[in-house]
């Protein structure tokens, strides 16, 4: 268990769900200091991330496996993230509907269906139109998941706040 760049942790993740696309969860939010934090639920363990930007092309920082199912109400109510392919006349209503319970209607028909591995999704775009991947859940309260969790965040913000500093930036963050 040890802390790895984000490139890599990233590339690890989408291994993981390339193999097993089933039970997975994503979490966005912010930790006490502000770090973007992207958590992944996976019936089996847990993959938190610590980033210094969402919205650069190129953000730098840590992930860190934790080798636990996740627990509490998180992991079981949240819809279930993935890749999904989208029926062309599907893509044409969520383009041109303004009417808030047709959209619904149409993304819950699309998360019904069982999230894809990227090799499927690959394959099944020779047919389809369009992919939705998500669903994403943005919260502003930090999820405490487990004790480790807990003080494994701590040691990633740590690490991310060391690569700021050697990196000169570290007034951008003050």
């Amino acid at each position: 268990m040890s802390v790895e760049p984000l490139d890599k942790a990233f590339r690890k993740i989408y291994e993981s769900y390339d193999r097993n696309p089933l039970g997975w969860r994503v979490l966005i939010t912010k930790d006490e200091e502000g770090f973007p934090t992207i958590v992944f639920l996976t019936p089996k363990e847990m993959w938190e991330l610590k980033l210094d930007s969402l919205y650069k092309e190129a953000p730098f920082g840590f992930g860190i496996k934790l080798n636990e199912a996740p627990s509490g109400e998180i992991a079981s109510k949240c819809p279930s993230y993935g890749f999904r392919l989208v029926e062309e006349n599907q893509l044409d209503k969520l383009m041109e509907s303004c009417n808030e319970e047709e959209l619904s209607n149409i993304i819950n028909k699309i998360l019904s269906q069982r999230p894809m591995s990227l090799r499927d999704i690959n394959r099944g775009l020779r047919e389809k139109r369009g992919i939705l991947h998500g669903p994403l859940i943005y919260t502003s309260k930090f999820p405490r998941l487990s004790e480790k969790q807990v003080k494994l965040d701590i040691k990633l913000r740590a690490e991310l706040r060391k690569l700021i500093q050697r990196k000169g930036i570290a007034s951008l963050y003050v």
